[in-house]
């Protein structure tokens, strides 16, 4: 009992560590951008996502290497930006052959693509954004009112586009541009296909997107390329870890649904494997023999050590036996049957009674009984076995 306090202690200081540890974590500074519509971190794009979703747009996620996509979805694609310099670099950040082959697909089928580079080490993204707020407007307005986005480093547009598509020296139009006439946004045809990239992605992340007028760019930039009430799919195949297509996903929807029921099918079978079908069985009951009633009769008389009514039910039989050998008519008083026996027989007999009426030990009970039962058959001329009677065995 002298150690219940300092064991309250203990787990009071581990509790505190737990939270001090968990408050950490949580106020660690992200290094690695990781721009995913599901996260609150600073680098994540859900505040996006739900600006996209308040201004009337159907926004989906996938990670798929090749997602099935409708000629009519924007896709939106954040991706770490790669300096077209830095040739090492290219080759660990480049995207997967399946997945730059799934975006050409698209772009080719006549569908749209927004392409968002951020840099891969968000502090560095952080430092240079707080410091920058360039003033940008579009290429074919020069007296237009600028809009203040914040920017870092980033790299130029068609370096990020080569990275997905060969572009072929293919025409190029100018969206936004800053003071300085540096291209901020541009917007490339591949094949019946758009694609519009950015210098940098970062204010649209979840830090910056409420900053300056990024909401207001970012809203821009999607409308240039899907009405309102258009499908948006964000690809997070390049920043996250790729899935594989199974099977049911290249087959086609219809066959998801086929596995979803076969599912929903095997969980009713399983249920219903214990569940009866059809009328109801009628219980049929063995019924049990005279044998059987007799030996658990004996059974509860032998537990109970009722000898008392083993000698009473053994002296009536005997008497009615007697009767019945002697011929003698049914008013005959139990006087009459015992001047007619002889003596031994009438003495047992009167024993056998007596010893009915009181507590008799099973033992006695037995071998008076069995004394009995010998004498009535040698006085009747019988041997035992051969008359069959009913009697009760206290064994």
């Amino acid at each position: 009992m002298k150690s219940r306090p300092l064991v309250v202690v203990v787990f009071i200081l581990l509790g505190l560590l737990g939270i001090t540890a968990g408050l950490v974590l949580l106020g660690r500074r992200e290094t690695q951008s990781k721009p995913s519509t599901n996260s609150y971190n600073p680098s994540g794009s859900l505040a996006f996502r739900s600006l996209l979703e308040q201004n009337g747009y159907h926004v989906s996620v996938t990670s798929s290497v090749r997602p099935r996509l409708s000629p009519r979805d924007l896709l939106v694609v954040f991706d770490y930006a790669v300096n077209p310099e830095d040739t090492f670099q290219r080759v660990l950040t480049r995207r997967v052959p399946d997945a730059k082959e799934g975006i050409e697909r698209h772009l080719k089928a006549g569908g749209h693509v927004l392409l968002l580079p951020i840099e891969k080490d968000f502090r560095v993204a952080t430092r240079a954004a707080q410091n920058s707020h360039t003033a940008i407007h579009p290429a074919t307005q020069q007296n237009a009112t600028p809009l203040i986005v914040s920017t870092s480093t980033g790299v130029d547009p068609r370096s990020s586009v080569v990275s997905y598509v060969d572009l072929a020296d293919g025409p190029m139009a100018s969206l936004w541009i800053d003071a300085l006439g540096t291209h901020f946004s541009e917007a490339f045809a591949v094949g019946p296909g758009r694609i519009v990239a950015v210098r940098d992605g970062v204010f649209a992340t979840n830090r910056f997107i409420d900053k300056n007028q990024n909401a207001e760019v970012a809203m821009r930039l999607v409308r240039s390329l899907a009405p309102d009430g258009a499908n948006l799919v964000f690809d997070e195949a390049g920043f996250g870890t790729p899935v594989e297509p199974g099977m049911l996903e290249t087959i086609g929807p219809w066959a998801e649904a086929m596995w979803f029921q076969l599912i929903f099918l095997f969980v009713v079978i399983v249920y219903t494997l214990g569940k009866r079908f059809g009328l109801p069985q009628d219980p049929r009951a063995t019924q049990l023999g005279t044998r059987a009633l007799l030996d658990a009769v004996a059974d509860t008389f032998r537990r109970g050590r009722m000898t008392s009514v083993a000698l009473q039910t053994t002296v009536r039989s005997t008497e009615a036996r007697l009767r019945k050998a002697m011929r003698l008519p049914s008013d005959a008083t139990l006087k009459d049957l015992h001047q007619r026996l002889p003596d031994n027989l009438s003495r047992l007999l009167s024993a056998a009674a007596t010893a009915s009426s009181g507590r008799t030990k099973p033992k006695d009970a037995r071998i008076l009984i069995k004394r009995l039962e010998d004498e009535v058959d040698l006085y009747l001329g019988n041997r035992a076995g051969h008359d069959v009677r009913p009697s009760i065995s206290l064994r």
